[in-house]
């Protein structure tokens, strides 16, 4: 008999063919797969790679519908500075914003060190014009208000929807005064220092227009600045401010503006919408993805862990031991799962992903320890085995290197039935708001989000799809492996 005869009809090849022409099995292989390489790519795929991917978090971005597309974005600077982090800090726990507000526009414009936008209203969503993107002069009798007035994406009063806020603010993060610290006293301190003014540089408060008011102190020897919002002075168009660190800085409308184009204008499509508090639904599926594998690994670990050890040795054992253990399950297998993670939930007395892992963990175990236990009462009678305890192997020896083994097959099958089952235990946990807390997003919470949210069906939908498919593969390739591995099963 040849070399390649015996390998083609080894059992291992015959278990790959069986289950290569499984297609439900290789369908639930291929999904299981996708999402375990999005889970891992996790951040780095995410349209928003901030931490729990909650950088919309705004009201202004509240249930866009699915597939807002083109989307004008403007995104207002942090009154602090935000560290970039590494590659794999991002991949595992994403970059934090440098923004601190994102408001969703139907157009904007620059006038000076000033920044005009109207706001993109819900309701007009579906019918948004493209608006070019360019710069218009300001024209005192030409407002914002003036071009659209006909327009419905506007509300009739201009103060309901015209926002304006000062360019510095909105693009540099600037020193706050703290108690009764005065930004004047602050500036006429920094002053003295600095190398760049002379020791008679005038400093005029709330002045609008210095050439009509005070003509007498334009002076072309003297630097002259007046008081923006209390935060940073100017003459002509540059301006001087006072950064987080306290230090004196200068910059220009010109640099300003250009900064606002480049990081602070973005176009964005939301291919899934967004939720009820303005964050993006197709980041917080994505992140989901990672939570309901991670917890689904961890949980099925545990139930190994404990399931094996206690279905062996009260296989091995009998007796007293067999008892106990079998009176144990039966509790167990009594009472309702979910109630019985509810239960263990409120024992530990916390709440959050570990608490999860445990709970879901500690119930699952048992269709594992019944499996063992049979197996290895069946195992354990063979002479493979009596042979190890004639030469005087440990009990210890002959259950974890002898018997259980044997059980990789039966093990398997029952672990990815048991991954589906912590995956809808963990979903069943966050919706009734006892599991992963928010705003550490999993597919069972936007659940809970999206029913609580009137007109919301898509909010339920799309994390509820997700998971019927997911439970879907793992039910899938469980029954694949279990057909494939199955010695009785004797079709090539």
């Amino acid at each position: 008999m040849s070399n390649q005869f015996l390998h083609h009809k080894h059992p291992s090849y015959l278990i790959r063919k069986r289950f290569f022409r499984n297609k439900p099995a290789l369908f639930g292989f291929y999904i299981i797969v996708f999402a375990q390489f999005v889970a891992f790519l996790g951040y780095l795929i995410m349209p928003d790679n901030t931490p729990n991917a909650a950088e919309g978090g705004s009201i202004f971005m509240k249930k866009m519908d699915i597939y807002s597309s083109g989307i004008t974005l403007l995104k207002e600077k942090k009154n602090e500075e935000v560290e970039k982090v590494n590659f794999w800090s991002r991949m595992w726990y994403g970059q934090p914003s440098e923004f601190q507000t994102i408001y969703p526009v139907t157009d904007y414009e620059l006038r000076g060190d000033s920044l005009y936008f109207y706001l993109l209203r819900k309701d007009a969503r579906p019918h948004m014009p493209q608006l070019p993107r360019r710069e218009r002069k300001p024209q005192p009798s030409d407002s914002l208000k003036s071009k659209f007035a006909d327009n419905k994406m506007f509300e009739k009063e201009s103060k309901e929807v015209e926002q304006k806020k000062f360019l510095l603010d909105f693009v540099k993060p600037l020193y706050a005064s703290v108690g009764e610290e005065s930004m004047v006293s602050i500036f006429k301190e920094n002053l003295k220092k600095s190398t760049y003014f002379k020791e008679d540089t005038l400093l005029y408060v709330e002045i609008q227009d210095k050439k009509q008011s005070y003509p007498q102190y334009h002076r072309t020897d003297t630097l002259f600045y007046s008081r923006i919002n209390d935060k940073y002075y100017f003459r002509a168009d540059t301006i001087v401010y006072i950064d987080i660190e306290k230090n004196i800085q200068f910059t220009t409308i010109s640099d300003l503006q250009n900064e606002f184009k480049t990081k602070h204008v973005e176009e964005r499509t939301f291919y899934l919408g967004t939720d009820q508090a303005g964050r993006d639904i197709l980041s917080r599926i994505i992140l989901g993805t990672r939570i309901s594998l991670s917890i689904g690994f961890v949980s099925v670990l545990i139930s190994l862990l404990v399931g094996v050890t206690l279905g062996a040795v009260a296989g091995y054992y009998q007796g007293a031991i067999d008892n106990a253990v079998s009176w144990l399950m039966t509790v167990i297998w009594s009472i309702p799962s979910i109630m019985l993670v509810i239960a263990i939930s409120l024992v530990l007395g916390s709440k959050g992903l570990w608490v999860v892992f445990v709970a879901i963990g500690l119930t699952i175990w048992v269709d594992i320890a019944r499996i063992v236990r049979g197996e290895v009462m069946s195992i354990k009678q063979k002479l493979y085995v009596e042979s190890a305890k004639a030469f005087g192997l440990s009990n210890f020896t002959i259950i974890y290197k002898h018997i259980l083994p044997n059980l990789m097959g039966s093990m398997i099958v029952i672990l990815f039935a048991n991954f589906a089952s912590a995956i809808l235990m963990e979903a069943g946990l966050s919706f009734l708001g006892i599991g992963v807390q928010i705003p550490i997003p999993s597919w069972g919470n936007m659940l809970k989000d999206g029913w609580n949210e009137p007109n919301s069906g898509f909010l339920v939908m799309i994390p509820s799809l997700c998971i019927i498919v997911l439970v879907l593969a793992f039910n899938l390739l469980g029954n694949g492996l279990r057909d494939a591995l199955d010695p009785k099963n004797t079709s090539n």
